[in-house]
């Protein structure tokens, strides 16, 4: 038994050493290939599969890759630019390779002329085929989630979470998003500077709040009604994924401003947008109630963005960024700006055999995720997945890092409640 036992952890050693070896990490930089600027948020990732990253805002990206999984190339792809195809043998360990997009030639607006369907017709195509270009089959999706907050432009606060995401995805029947049920695998956060609004920016899941903007499958019937009353302008057209799509502009909304990326062809929605911008929109003001104060909220900037692939025949949501800013007043006395960015990358899906996040599993929306406390694992997140996160912003980490380090941060995340 002995003799066995000592077998078996030798086996599951080796096999751990294998599987070190066997993963392949790269790192890259993508520009456009006429200006040298970098390219953010492009999509990176392997073509007709579920795993993808994005870069961050000065085009770096990084991504790990098993050896065994037989891959050997991945793809970069942004609106506008042609699709790009990179062999894994042209990276390097620990070297970033410059990666430079073209734009794409179906920009031009000679190509408007090859139909005639209006905007209103091809958003009425886009709702009727709804069913079929998005997923309508229960899917669990794993999730990296980072959110920053920002107080008078400087970074405050970190969060990164590993999530599973559990949709039923029945466009016809869904009623509300909140049957979606998302469950924190793993988290890290920063320590969270203090400034007078902390109080308020904790108590709701702003996770859970900004992922409920998907607008499909969650606002579907919305959009097949609209498509029906509503009043959309195709813009032009341009390159996503490699195809061809037209730009839809809703010209009845009341508050944002939404634009819908609609494939030729399928009619598959492959990107939304929505925006409000104080200084095109017209004032937006609120109040808020706190403690021993009243403020007076100014909504300033926010911008939604929502990006869909192919795969499997159904169009997936990959990545989704939300980013918004306001300003805060007392009797008319300007306090302070509050900014928040969040993303999410979908980099695993799985509609064969779905992971099922139970009622008691899945983190409630009136709960924010510095409510509770979770334990730091160090070697989740130096393997985390097939994937790397994107890296994060040079200016976050010299905010953040004023007086400690990240990793010690994270490595004393737990509060000392009793």
């Amino acid at each position: 038994m002995i003799r066995y036992l000592f077998t078996f952890v030798l086996v599951g050693l080796f096999y751990q050493v294998q599987c070190q070896e066997h993963t392949q990490k790269i790192y890259g930089m993508v520009e456009d290939i006429k200006t040298g600027e970098p390219v953010a948020f492009a999509s990176v990732g392997i073509q007709d599969e579920p795993f993808s990253t994005v870069t961050n805002l000065d085009g770096e990206f990084s991504f790990i890759i098993p050896s065994t999984s037989g891959v050997d190339s991945i793809t970069i792809s942004s609106i506008g630019y042609e699709l790009k195809k990179i062999a894994i043998t042209e990276f390097s360990d620990d070297v970033i390779l410059p990666i430079k997009l073209t734009l794409s030639e179906t920009v031009l607006e000679a190509v408007t002329v090859l139909d005639s369907l209006s905007g209103k017709e091809i958003m009425a195509l886009a709702a009727e085929k709804m069913t079929d270009n998005h997923p309508s089959e229960p899917t669990s999706m794993n999730v990296f989630y980072r959110e920053r907050q920002l107080l008078d432009g400087a970074y405050v606060s970190l969060v990164e979470a590993a999530l599973t995401v559990y949709d039923q995805y029945n466009i016809k029947k869904r009623k509300s998003p909140l049957r979606t049920k998302v469950k924190v695998e793993e988290l890290r956060r920063s320590l969270v500077y203090k400034h007078p609004f902390n109080s308020w920016w904790q108590q709701d899941n702003l996770m859970m709040r900004s992922w409920h903007l998907n607008p499909i499958p969650y606002d579907a019937r919305l959009m097949e009604k609209s498509a029906v009353n509503g009043e959309f302008k195709r813009v032009s057209m341009t390159t996503v994924l490699g195809q061809k799509t037209y730009i839809i502009e809703s010209d009845n909304d009341d508050f944002w401003k939404t634009t819908y990326y609609v494939q030729a062809g399928s009619y598959a929605i492959v990107r939304v947008e929505e925006s409000f911008d104080e200084t095109v929109h017209g004032p937006k003001h609120w109040k808020l109630q706190g403690d021993s104060l009243q403020l007076d909220v100014h909504f300033k900037k926010r911008s939604v963005i929502v990006d869909f692939k192919e795969i499997n025949n159904k169009y997936y949501p990959t990545f989704m960024q939300l980013s918004g800013s306001h300003n805060y007043y007392h009797e008319g006395k300007f306090l302070a700006q509050f900014g928040i960015m969040q993303d999410f990358i979908i980099n695993d899906i799985n509609w064969k055999n779905p992971t099922v996040v139970l009622r008691n599993e899945a983190t409630r929306i009136g709960k924010s995720l510095l409510s509770k406390d979770y334990p730091y694992n160090e070697e989740f997140w130096k393997n985390y997945n097939v994937l790397q996160e994107t890296p994060l912003e040079k200016d976050l980490v010299k905010d953040l890092e004023k007086k400690v380090s990240l990793n010690q941060q994270f490595a004393n995340q737990e509060s000392k409640k009793k």
